[in-house]
């Protein structure tokens, strides 16, 4: 809303209020125009093109409180004189809006709430996971947490992890990668009716010969995927190239 510089408005309350609309009827307005500018005609404002705009009404937020800063209830238009120039104006509507200062209500979970919750208690049919280079199970680096029951955590990621995500091609830098990342728990896991680990390439071969030949310990994440009852690991020559010939025998 422009108002003009010309206007001058006053209003007065015999009491004091909490917060009103007001709405001024008719009221005559005149822009400041520059000297070249023919005068806006009464009930107008100019615009800066020179087109004048008719106004028929203003709407006026109004808050208003006592000398010691509190509210007062049951204001009424009769309650205020509004003026231009000195002369009364009429108010034609006006509301009154009592602004409540109570604790609002207790938050309704949001449908994004509610998914997670869904997702932390649905059962898990299948989970696809990797073994890093350094035997992390999802994010789960050395030494991994394998006692937890929380779904999801936030984890920090070792160098080693960090190195792998830059060596993949993942960040420009290794300043870039994250120092955290959010990731699903080995229990959690482990809640997968089936389980499907693929691990390719050479440099994961240390890796799959600690996790799959060593003790299971939290050294070795991956290794806790040895207790599931329905885990399917798919290794290419190069990852599985450390594996005694008994190993390879035994699970293929």
């Amino acid at each position: 809303m422009i108002v003009p510089s010309k206007m001058a408005m006053h209003l007065s309350a015999r009491s004091a209020v909490l917060l009103a609309a007001l709405a001024l009827s008719s009221m005559s307005l005149a822009a400041h125009q520059a000297p070249s500018k023919p005068p806006a005609q009464p009930g107008a404002v100019r615009s800066k093109e020179g087109d004048a705009t008719a106004v028929t009404a203003i709407v006026v937020d109004v808050v208003v409180r006592d000398k010691d800063g509190n509210v007062v209830k049951g204001l009424k238009a009769t309650d205020f004189v509004v003026s231009e120039d000195s002369k009364s104006q009429t108010i034609t509507s006006f509301s009154f809006e009592e602004i409540s200062t109570e604790a609002m209500p207790p938050m309704t979970p949001t449908p994004a709430l509610l998914s997670l919750a869904a997702l932390q208690s649905a059962p898990i049919d299948v989970a696809f996971v990797g073994v890093g280079e350094n035997g992390h199970l999802a994010f789960n680096d050395p030494p991994a947490d394998f006692e937890t029951e929380e779904p999801y955590l936030i984890v920090a990621l070792d160098d080693a992890c960090r190195r792998q995500q830059l060596g993949e091609g993942w960040f420009a830098t290794l300043e870039d990668v994250p120092r955290r990342a959010m990731s699903m728990s080995v229990r959690q896991i482990l809640k997968a009716k089936k389980i499907i680990c693929i691990v390719p390439d050479s440099r994961k071969a240390n890796a799959v010969k600690a996790c799959f030949e060593g003790a299971i310990r939290p050294e070795a994440p991956a290794s806790i995927l040895r207790e599931h009852r329905d885990t399917t690991v798919y290794l290419d020559k190069n990852s599985a190239a450390l594996l005694s010939p008994d190993t390879l025998a035994k699970n293929s």
